[in-house]
């Protein structure tokens, strides 16, 4: 029975959920609905498209390998979108790249090889529907005071097309189309991060240094969130043309573009959502 579940990624990925939560219960440090709701809208849409791929014959491990992370990061920009001066919506959205990055480590192995035949495309529009549409639909549940207005942000959107088919005209013709939107997808998110960064950058100027602009707290926060509208909408494709490239079995490159993905996650995270750090703390205290 154990082998044929393959104990080992079993208990070891329940090794490291259960030492990690062990020790924040030890820290005093309890998850809430927002946490839960975090890990949860990204663990059962990405579960679900995993186990519908593997009836058209496409491995799990394959799928939740490539997959985890750009749905991770289409979550947390979904809730981190919904926040405000209650940060709890900030934490979530971290606890969803968590939860991407977990299932991408529980299932990585560097010398796996999943052969399979391509499925059709008309097969993967229930996938692509349960990726988009599952995580809003488990946030709905687990926090029912979702206001779904923030999402429409048409110039944003405007921003995100010119990046990524701009991109995809300064690609050789020669290459296979689906390579070309996976270079795309993923280096248009990436600039769509750096351009929220700037943009950023520049509302702080404005309204903490030359303070030219009297904005209020909630008026800053949804300025600086308006700045990251555009991953929404990037993020998104990128997910929809990693799933893509998966049904059709061109994989070559996608780890690697996931991980230029999480570099850039990782620097917006730290430039924008970022929790109060040691210096600051003491600059606070000392006063």
């Amino acid at each position: 029975m154990l082998k044929a579940i393959e104990w080992r990624p079993v208990f070891g990925g329940l090794l490291i959920l259960f030492g990690c939560a062990g020790a924040q219960m030890f820290h005093g440090l309890i998850h809430n609905a927002y946490m839960a709701t975090g890990l949860l809208a990204v663990v059962l849409p990405t579960y679900l498209v995993s186990l519908y791929l593997k009836v058209l014959g496409i491995p799990i491990r394959t799928t939740l390998q490539l997959l985890s992370l750009p749905i991770s990061f289409y979550v947390s920009i979904l809730l981190t979108l919904q926040g405000s001066v209650d940060s709890r919506f900030f934490v979530a959205g971290v606890y969803a790249a968590i939860g991407g990055g977990f299932l991408t480590l529980c299932s990585y192995r560097k010398d796996a090889s999943a052969v399979f035949k391509p499925i059709k495309s008309t097969q993967l529009v229930p996938a692509v529907l349960i990726m988009l549409v599952g995580p809003i639909a488990v946030m709905s549940t687990g926090l029912p005071e979702l206001n779904f207005m923030v999402y429409y942000i048409p110039f944003e959107l405007l921003t995100v097309v010119s990046a990524l088919f701009g991109i995809v005209l300064l690609q050789k013709k020669t290459e296979d189309t689906l390579q070309r939107y996976q270079f795309a997808a993923c280096y248009a998110t990436v600039l769509v991060t750096a351009l929220a960064i700037s943009n950023s950058l520049q509302l702080f100027y404005h309204t903490q240094v030359a303070m030219d602009w009297t904005w209020g707290i909630e008026q800053q926060i949804r300025g600086q969130l308006t700045n990251l509208a555009g991953l929404f909408f990037a993020t998104a494709f990128y997910a929809a043309v990693v799933l893509t490239s998966i049904a059709k079995n061109k994989t070559e490159d996608i780890m690697l573009k996931n991980w230029h993905l999480s570099e850039a996650y990782i620097f917006l995270t730290f430039m924008i959502i970022a929790p109060q750090s040691l210096y600051e703390t003491i600059a606070g205290a000392a006063g």
